[in-house]
């Protein structure tokens, strides 16, 4: 057995084989050349929506358990994973480019993530109920934090992150990258001082929660990047394989038949499919006249020179982590809370007021796409 000290010296000698995971391209025909970045986007999809707003009530009973907790968030990620395939696969059927493409897909998806998954669209909330739907409750989240944060900004990580432009090969820090990563410190300490979440614990997130959520955060996207970024990986240009793709949609008929059957009144199930129905229709019109020969947004190969560092990455969450810290230390000295929680309710307020306008901007550019159409 070799000295703790030599293997140590014969790990840093070939640190480009451990960090990177090997520089050799990985055939696209390969399980991991094709589908683990679908895993990678999966974690994306959960961490935008979950880490980033702190949604960590349902883990307060689990935190003494980190098992338990790991197990539980797991399964969640895997179910994220299931549901970022299915856009996936649509975003490269349907050749999704554009803003507009992606949040009309992100806002049909939020439709069902709160509306089957969860059932923040028919709960009772802030403002009035609508045939059985909360208008507001379905513009924050469903249409405007999922559309926007998971899947505009999801996909357009995945696709820099699968074109070798996030630098996670390059082991320098560069000043960029390092007020990104204060900006995002800055966005998980604001929403953690949100109503939302003081709601839920009004003297703050417990710290070993903080800590559990943040460290698996890093974890699973550094796992699952690790995975994914490695020369000649990407997703497959037809998409999701027949069988897959009946078998996912089947499990989300499935999920649909399961929360109408325990809706209070039923009938709200028909203005929500109505809605999904709208939004949906807006996407299949504003596609129509998409060609064959188009690149979706996810259609990306990781070049041979892009790779993933372990030493980078760690670095970055570093950043992350020492500006969240040095904001949680300057919430000790003067509290910050009347400042973040303005700062998320005028953030909540632009939210809300671009899932009231969007619609009108789609079909004024679905209309205009149909009405070009027809004059050629």
């Amino acid at each position: 057995m070799a000295r703790p000290l030599g293997l140590w010296t014969y790990i840093l000698a070939h640190s480009d084989g451990v960090f990177l995971g090997g520089m050799e391209p990985v055939p696209a025909e390969t399980w991991r050349g094709r589908w683990a970045p679908l895993l990678l986007l999966g974690a994306l999809g959960m961490l935008l929506s979950e880490a980033c707003s702190w949604n960590v009530k349902p883990l307060a009973g689990l935190v003494s358990r980190p098992a338990a907790a790991a197990a539980a968030v797991l399964a969640v990620y895997f179910g994220y994973t299931a549901v970022f395939a299915v856009l996936a696969d649509l975003a490269i059927r349907y050749k999704v480019r554009d803003f507009i493409g992606l949040v009309l897909l992100g806002s049909v998806y939020g439709l069902f993530n709160e509306g089957v998954l969860a059932d923040k669209v028919f709960v009772q909330g802030l403002g009035p109920r609508i045939l059985g739907l909360h208008p507001l409750n379905t513009a924050f989240i469903a249409l405007s934090w999922h559309a926007l944060i998971d899947v505009c900004v999801g996909f357009t990580a995945l696709r820099w992150a699968l074109a070798g432009r996030l630098g996670l090969s390059d082991g320098r820090l560069s000043r960029r990258e390092v007020l990104s990563c204060l900006a995002l410190a800055l966005w998980l300490f604001a929403w953690s001082r949100s109503r939302i979440v003081l709601g839920w614990f009004p003297g703050g997130i417990p710290f070993g929660l903080q800590a559990f959520w943040l460290g698996f955060s890093m974890a699973l996207l550094g796992a699952t990047a690790w995975g994914a970024l490695v020369p000649g990986a990407r997703l497959p240009a037809e998409g999701l394989p027949r069988a897959a793709r009946w078998l996912l949609w089947a499990g989300a008929a499935a999920a649909a038949v399961s929360r109408l059957r325990v809706l209070p009144d039923p009938r709200a199930f028909i203005t929500y499919g109505a809605v999904v129905l709208a939004y949906w229709s807006l996407f299949v019109l504003y596609h129509r006249d998409r060609s064959a020969a188009e690149r979706s947004v996810l259609e990306e190969e990781v070049p041979p020179a892009a790779g993933f560092l372990w030493s980078k990455y760690l670095r970055l969450c570093g950043a992350v982590l020492a500006g969240y810290a040095a904001l949680f230390a300057l919430d000790q000295v003067v509290s910050l809370d009347r400042f973040f929680m303005a700062l998320d309710s005028a953030l909540i307020f632009g939210f809300v007021a671009f899932a009231f306008l969007f619609p009108l901007a789609a079909t004024a550019a679905v209309t205009s796409r149909l009405f070009n159409g027809s004059l050629r």
